[in-house]
């Protein structure tokens, strides 16, 4: 099973989250993600989350439901 980013996802990604060469050259390509790869940048984007998607009262900004979506949609049950 293979995951495909929308290329706005990606570019949020990218402009977000420090990754392995590998995964950041897929991505700029807009290519598809397999599942050990998807796994992977699902934890990345889980360690990014406490932060920058937080305000200071702990509500969800828009950085936080932006990578809060995309480690859902990472998900690979």
């Amino acid at each position: 099973m293979s995951i495909r980013l929308t290329k706005e996802d990606s570019l949020f990604i990218l402009s977000q989250v420090e990754m392995p060469e590998g995964l950041r050259i897929k991505l700029k390509k807009n290519e598809a993600l397999n599942e050990d790869e998807a796994d992977d940048l699902r934890e990345l984007c889980a360690d990014k989350l406490p932060l920058v998607g937080f305000n200071s009262d702990y509500s969800v900004n828009w950085k936080g439901k932006r990578l809060e979506g995309l480690i859902d949609k990472l998900f690979i049950g």
